[in-house]
């Protein structure tokens, strides 16, 4: 039985696929991550200084590097997709 490639790998294959031919696309993409990235940190920090009411709270409060995992990943993702788009903005310009 043949194995299942992830839909979500696929997804940002294909998208930074895209920003290799479309700066624009890339650009966009990038602008998106950022916010979310700046999103998440805010949603982290906001967790971290909370007091520690839930349980999933109050689980995490000695790892509190947890919270920001999220913006970790996102941060990394619009990193990557900028380089990528600055590649293929020079690539395609005469300057």
């Amino acid at each position: 039985m043949a194995r299942r490639k992830n839909n979500s790998s696929e997804f940002i294959n294909m998208l930074f696929e895209i920003t290799g031919h479309l700066w624009q696309v890339g650009l966009f993409i990038s602008m998106l991550l950022w916010a979310l990235a700046g999103y998440l940190l805010n949603w982290g920090y906001g967790l971290h200084n909370k007091e520690h009411t839930t349980v999933i709270t109050s689980l995490f409060e000695k790892f509190s590097v947890i919270f920001y995992i999220p913006f970790l990943l996102a941060l990394f993702f619009a990193v990557v997709f900028s380089f990528k788009t600055y590649q293929t903005f020079k690539a395609q310009s005469n300057y």
